[in-house]
């Protein structure tokens, strides 16, 4: 018999929203591993002891992160959701008949908190991390990427624009003055060495001023910001550190930030860092030696035009300062570039042009030169360990760790797009996203979700393979080939049995 249901409002409801949401749902597990008292005394100094109560601030930092954990990022729809996701009231403490918070307090609470209270609040979040033994800290990995700003390419106008609009008469004229000073001779001598313009230097978004405009090969020009990790080696793949940057910041800056921010803050400082070759700079390899760490990172190095001699093909004489060339020719210090800290080695012109493997050397008309970095010996001790097949191993890593953190980042936690305008604002947006990232694995594995194996010799099958190989052996010796090799091939199933059975579970967990 069909039945029709009928839609009558009850007087009366024997209701309770806790038993509504499922054991297994992620904000009931994330708020039963993690207290957020915390963030009372986060934001105690932020507000008054006197005047009309405001939202408590817990409820605004889980507000946000709901946005953040479920790809949310209109704040508007955001507000909208929590009026009728009864996970999401359950998270904030809401019942079923209480008001939700207004989309507007976020961005107020955004205003007032500045990035301060975002920064620490991805600290502690890291430290609950390294409580549960989710950091390894044995390598780190660094790496960056762009993220779009929230603004048109329409939006560009000249600097020259800004100085003229936002100037009077009398500031404009000191302005120019300031910019177009008389030379002393100092000056002319310095000359030579131009340094290259900054980001936004030439132009600048009136939208979003703090964004860089950048271009890639054969690619249209874009506003963008980057924001900069480094991403622990263990399985959880937890960040261990963030900053954000107009993208038009070189990511190699920012390398001894990550990891001396990791130190400071958790006592995270790895073995070895792995990363690409924009961070292979000689400043890069000797913060890492200093600080006891291998660089396994790929050399950022100047390369010749095709087919001509490198720098590796001549030999440098330290108690003379001095270069020999593959001909026994000397290649003298003729002084130091302060721009690029190297200092530059020469020889006369003369002598280059009557040696016959000049065209093999250098094209330059004054003859062939070569250049040692202030840090050149770091170089040439990160070179030795590069060598090493550790090193290399960990450069291939980097990838499967980094791009996927970035993945999942920009997939599924809303960094595809910059939400916000401005540099600090972009910030909260890069730290709640990681401070999100590292909630989702803390949950996943503090509720044993996807535990690994650690090594494949964990696999309790394997002593019968190694039974079953002894025995190979002995069949052999005993002319029993036959009933040896099939003892293997039956160890053998089993083993790879095993192994995909664990990983069917490892995939359902």
């Amino acid at each position: 018999m069909m039945r029709v249901k009928q839609k009558e409002s009850k007087m009366f409801y024997n209701f309770s929203l806790s038993s509504r949401i499922p054991k297994e749902h992620f904000l009931r597990n994330l708020d039963e591993v993690i207290d957020f008292s915390f963030i009372y005394k986060l934001a105690r100094p932020y507000y008054s002891h006197t005047g009309q109560p405001g939202i408590d601030p817990v409820v605004l930092l889980k507000m946000m992160l709901i946005g953040y954990l479920y790809n949310i990022t209109s704040e508007r729809k955001l507000a909208q959701e929590l009026r009728v996701n009864l996970a999401f009231m359950y998270f904030l403490g809401y019942d079923i008949d209480e008001e939700t918070p207004n989309h507007s307090i976020l961005s107020k609470a955004r205003r007032r908190f500045g990035n301060k209270i975002f920064e620490q609040f991805f600290e502690i979040v890291i430290e609950k991390c390294k409580q549960k033994e989710l950091i390894q800290a044995e390598k780190t990995f660094v790496d960056s990427t762009l993220i779009p700003a929230n603004a048109s390419l329409s939006s560009i106008v000249d600097c020259d624009e800004k100085i003229i609009l936002r100037r009077s008469p009398k500031a404009y004229l000191k302005a120019v003055d300031e910019l177009n000073p008389v030379e002393s001779e100092d000056d002319k001598e310095q000359k030579r060495e131009k340094p290259k313009l900054q980001a936004n230097q030439k132009s600048y978004s009136k939208t979003d001023p703090d964004a860089s405009i950048i271009r890639h090969h054969n690619t249209q020009p874009k506003l963008a910001y980057k924001q900069h990790i480094g991403v622990d080696n263990g399985p959880a793949r937890i960040i261990t550190a963030c900053a954000t940057t107009p993208a038009a910041v070189a990511d190699e800056h920012k390398l001894p930030h990550l990891i001396s921010k990791a130190k400071e803050q958790h006592d995270i400082l790895p073995k070895e860092v792995g990363a690409d070759t924009k961070y292979g700079t000689a400043d890069n390899y000797r913060f890492l030696l200093e600080s006891q760490i291998k660089p396994s990172i790929p050399h950022h190095g100047g390369k010749n035009a095709t087919g001509l001699l490198t720098k590796d093909n001549f030999i440098y004489d330290k108690e003379k300062d001095q270069y020999i060339c593959p001909e026994g020719k000397i290649l003298r210090n003729t002084g130091f570039a302060k721009q690029q800290r190297h200092y530059v080695y020469r020889t006369n012109s003369k002598v280059c042009k009557a040696c016959k493997f000049l065209k093999e050397c250098t094209k330059s008309p004054t003859g062939r030169s070569v250049t040692r970095h202030v840090n050149e010996s770091f170089l040439e001790q990160a070179k030795e360990h590069l060598n090493a097949p550790s090193a290399k191993a960990t450069i291939k890593q980097r990838g499967e760790y980094v791009e996927t953190v970035f993945a999942c980042e920009k997939k599924d936690l809303g960094l595809n797009k910059a939400k916000f305008r401005g540099i600090i604002s972009v910030h909260i947006q890069s730290l709640l996203t990681a401070a999100a990232y590292n909630l989702k694995k803390l949950v996943k594995y503090s509720r044993g979700f996807k535990k690994k194996l650690k090594t494949v010799s964990d696999l309790p099958i394997l002593p019968i393979l190694e039974t079953n190989i002894a025995r190979l052996k002995q069949g052999l010796r005993d002319s029993e080939p036959v009933i040896a090799v099939s003892n293997l091939v039956d160890s053998l199933f089993l083993f790879f049995k095993h192994i995909l059975g664990c990983k069917l579970a490892y995939n359902m967990a």
